[in-house]
């Protein structure tokens, strides 16, 4: 019963928490900026999340054009460097989501040249 409590309990709060700090890119800002290992971590999971849907909507051929094109070797913690230096650059801009905040970020970053 009482581990049945405290995983009750860490699942609203980091809901709560969750909820409260990706909506924009204030907050997957602070989130990426953060010292605290658990918000680090959801930034980063946060990135290759958004990557990975990406990924799964061109496969699906829902989305018909490349948007960005990432080149072979490129990490998960580059993408999160990447697009944390987005948000620190263009702060007009964080009151996007914080999906287009990583489009946006990951295609200035890696565009698609034609060849």
């Amino acid at each position: 019963m009482r581990t049945l409590t405290i995983v009750a309990a860490l699942v609203l709060w980091a809901g709560e928490a969750g909820a409260r700090e990706l909506g924009t890119g204030n907050g997957l800002l602070a989130l990426c900026e953060s010292k605290e290992l658990w918000e680090n971590a959801t930034c980063n999971g946060f990135v290759a999340g958004a990557n990975s849907s990406y990924k799964v909507l061109k496969a699906a051929e829902a989305i018909k054009a490349d948007i960005y094109c990432l080149p072979d070797g490129v990490s998960y913690e580059q993408l999160t460097r990447v697009v944390t230096k987005y948000l620190r650059e263009h702060p007009a801009e964080l009151h996007y989501s914080s999906g287009a905040s990583v489009i946006l970020a990951l295609k200035g970053a890696f565009p698609c040249t034609k060849k």
